[in-house]
């Protein structure tokens, strides 16, 4: 059995990127609200 050869690498993702992949992903009016929710729901 023949084996092939590879290697692991650390893919660098900029902070900025995944921030704007979430944005995408997320609507930031859904993020606000959540948050919002959070808030109210730790001064209870």
């Amino acid at each position: 059995m023949q084996l092939k050869e590879f290697s692991l690498f650390v893919p660098i993702i900029e902070s900025g990127t995944v921030l704007k992949a979430l944005e995408t992903a997320i609507p930031s009016s859904a993020i606000e609200q959540a948050s919002a929710r959070r808030r109210t729901l730790r001064e209870r």
